[in-house]
């Protein structure tokens, strides 16, 4: 994978805290957001649904988040690793 795709995965609060801090710096960046093995849903980094958490003890770098500036790399990459992307409904 190359350097500009950043991985967010963990449960702890430094986690969600840097992908919520890429979020607010990359507002036009992509998400992938992995919903299982081998599929993913992608969204733009300022979609409400990567900030909607209904409890506040959640975390929504539970599941795995690749981000990108560039959604040409991030899609080639995500084809590389044997990941189907679907478009979020709300923000593509």
């Amino acid at each position: 994978m190359n350097d500009s795709i950043k991985l967010f995965q963990g449960k702890d609060a430094l986690v969600h805290s840097a992908f919520i801090d890429w979020c607010d710096k990359h507002p036009k960046g992509w998400v992938a957001n992995l919903v299982k093995p081998g599929s993913a849903k992608l969204h733009r980094a300022v979609c409400r649904h990567l900030r909607f958490v209904s409890n506040s003890n959640a975390k929504m770098t539970k599941v795995a988040k690749y981000c990108s500036a560039d959604r040409k790399e991030l899609l080639k990459a995500l084809d590389e690793l044997g990941v189907q992307i679907n478009d979020c409904g709300t923000c593509i």
